[in-house]
């Protein structure tokens, strides 16, 4: 956690210096600088995820198509939302299903194999670590709706983590 906070330093100075003003004025020049509100919410961003974890990009999700559907013949979601994510060494393909406040999540690693997976949602610092199967298979029981993450842990590899989506 020091290296990230020490990261989030070393960048919130860097942006200060390129956007101060005066003669020795950094890339953005005086009339450039941020608002003071844009940095408070910059910052946050370089923690989202762990530092030491390879990204998986959202490749593929379900609900872009229907959403649009779903205003031109004005319906509700039907059946569950499929999503995945691929990094270079691990894809994770997830079904979550439910309305309301809670839904379900299953989901599958590629390639297949037990990890520990950390379930993380804002707002807040709360996590929820489950464990995936010899297959790589999970289940996420009553999961609240909302931005959420998945970092997948496995034995002597780097984690991999999902991008933040909205569920």
């Amino acid at each position: 956690m020091d290296d990230q906070h020490g990261a989030v330093e070393r960048h919130t100075a860097a942006l200060r210096g390129a956007a101060s003003p005066g003669p020795s004025a950094g890339t953005f020049g005086q009339y450039d600088a941020p608002a003071a509100p844009g940095g408070e919410l910059a910052v946050p961003s370089f923690v989202k995820h762990p530092a030491d974890a390879e990204r998986a990009a959202l490749v593929a999700d379900s609900e872009i198509g229907r959403a649009a559907a779903i205003v031109r013949v004005g319906g509700s979601r039907v059946g569950p939302r499929l999503l995945s994510f691929e990094g270079s060494r691990v894809a994770v393909d997830m079904e979550v299903d439910g309305t309301g406040r809670y839904i379900r999540m299953l989901g599958q690693l590629i390639p297949a194999g037990s990890a520990r997976i950390e379930v993380r949602q804002e707002p807040g610092p709360e996590r929820r670590i489950i464990d995936a199967d010899r297959l790589g298979r999970f289940v996420v029981e009553d999961i609240c709706a909302g931005p959420t993450s998945l970092t997948c842990h496995r034995a002597g590899e780097r984690p991999v983590t999902t991008d933040w989506t909205s569920l």
